[in-house]
């Protein structure tokens, strides 16, 4: 995150189209980007910068699971962390688009794709199963323009969430 400014990424139609490998985990983790080309330099750099600003802010201190099931850079929290992230998440603007849920082998036990541009769907999704032991949560993001611009001066109250 230097000084440098992120470039806003092309407006287009919203839909999704990767192969299963690197392409398809930085897609997850920025998704609702549009077509993802692997071979567009400046998509892939922002994918990246979302990726990298992920994890030095919000994902900061807390327990990233890093399941053997899933590509590492995906993060998996468990639900305490998790409703952390979703908090960083909300303060700062970040829409969660959808989220993941894992058992302790790998199964997929839910999947929610949001609805409505808000939090209270993830905390409602996690209240639901923080009950169940070694689950994991992950999700998929898109950090604005706006935040990737702040100054890290202006994210450390994020430790604090």
């Amino acid at each position: 995150m230097d000084d440098k400014r992120v470039p806003d990424l092309p407006q287009d139609s919203g839909q999704v189209e990767s192969g299963f490998d690197v392409d398809e985990t930085i897609d997850k983790v920025g998704c609702n980007v549009g077509t993802f080309d692997p071979f567009d330099p400046a998509r892939r750099a922002r994918l990246e910068t979302e990726l990298e600003f992920l994890r030095n802010y919000i994902f900061r201190g807390l327990n990233d699971l890093k399941p053997d099931y899933d590509s590492p850079l995906i993060a998996h929290f468990r639900a305490a962390d998790f409703l952390r992230v979703i908090a960083r998440c909300k303060r700062l603007g970040i829409p969660i688009h959808g989220v993941e849920i894992f058992g302790p082998q790998g199964q997929l036990r839910a999947v929610e794709i949001a609805e409505e541009n808000s939090g209270d769907w993830c905390v409602l999704l996690v209240q639901r199963y923080q009950h169940r032991v070694n689950l994991s949560f992950c999700a998929s993001y898109t950090v604005p323009n706006h935040v990737l611009n702040m100054s890290p001066e202006s994210l450390e109250f994020l430790a604090q969430v």
